[in-house]
């Protein structure tokens, strides 16, 4: 199988998983709360990586050292609060809004390229982007004016919001440290540092919340987030990133609402509203926008082929 043609499935299973996740975590945190959620998800997840770190090895103790703040901020940022947030957003908005908002990550990846790592924004970025705000700002406000003069957004959207933001900084980080760690290295430390970070987190909530009440369906779904939304997630995701380039490899990322939504369709009977797909749409078209060069670049490739 040609290594692109991969690359590219292993990336629209990542965005299944992904999807699968807001609906999924939208049902286990009924009865579970989000700090112990992720604590599970990546008490699982590590379980595997950790196999594969112990076949790969670590990386020399010259690189952890040189790199010990990135991936201390990407544990902090992408696995101890993203995943926690995310499970508290759903606790307050439908599952589809925090797809739709999650669907503003490439742009966020792009704008932080720029500010970060200087990449050039050009006109296309920059309209693209202005046009994926005006959608969230569709979802969120639900297509009333008054909510956004007053600030009556749904907590939730908000803490999304704030959830994109951090992923995009893990994204950044991470495309630097992979210069000269393997990204299985990088994600397995990181997930491990972010993993103790939440204990006493997850420690707090026991006690406020004990006994905590298992059952099939919690434990099912902590299993589902644990291998496939995390583990494989991850890991095929930076396979595809590696293979695409993080440019390619973030247009995939706007399939996730589309799942969530048929996702929450199937198994949560949710509706979809007028300003959630008018929202969508304006998100995802400002996305694409903003990657319009990727696909240009790409289709002149195809043409010399």
């Amino acid at each position: 199988m040609n290594s692109n043609l991969k690359a590219t499935i292993l990336l629209l299973l990542t965005t299944v998983f992904w999807g699968g996740n807001f609906v999924i975590g939208k049902v286990v945190v009924q009865t579970i709360p989000p700090f112990i959620m992720a604590f599970f998800r990546w008490g699982i997840a590590l379980v595997f990586l950790g196999a594969l770190v112990y076949k790969e090895g670590l990386p020399s103790k010259l690189l952890i050292k040189k790199y010990w703040l990135e991936i201390g901020i990407m544990a902090l940022s992408g696995i101890s609060a993203f995943n926690t947030l995310v499970y508290f957003a759903v606790k307050y908005t439908t599952s589809v809004n925090a797809a739709l908002v999650n669907a503003l990550s490439p742009m966020v990846i792009l704008i932080l390229s720029t500010i970060v790592i200087k990449e050039k924004l050009g006109w296309f970025q920059g309209f693209g982007g202005l046009l994926s705000f005006l959608g969230v700002l569709t979802v969120i406000s639900r297509g009333d004016l008054s909510v956004l003069l007053h600030w009556d957004f749904n907590l939730g959207d908000l803490l999304m919001i704030i959830a994109v933001i951090l992923w995009g900084i893990y994204s950044i980080l991470m495309k630097k440290v992979t210069a000269e760690i393997s990204s299985i290295q990088v994600t397995s430390i990181s997930a491990f540092i972010g993993w103790i970070a939440l204990i006493p987190f997850a420690l707090y909530e026991y006690i406020q919340v004990k006994p905590l009440h298992f059952n099939l369906v919690n434990i099912s779904g902590l299993l589902y987030i644990g291998i496939f939304a995390s583990f494989l997630a991850f890991l095929w995701w930076n396979k595809g990133v590696i293979q695409l380039g993080a440019g390619k490899a973030a247009v995939f990322l706007n399939l996730i609402p589309f799942f969530a939504a048929l996702l929450s369709y199937l198994f949560l009977k949710d509706q979809l509203v007028h300003t959630q797909i008018i929202g969508g749409i304006l998100i995802i078209s400002g996305v694409m926008l903003a990657n319009s060069n990727q696909w240009m670049k790409h289709f002149k490739q195809i043409e010399r082929q």
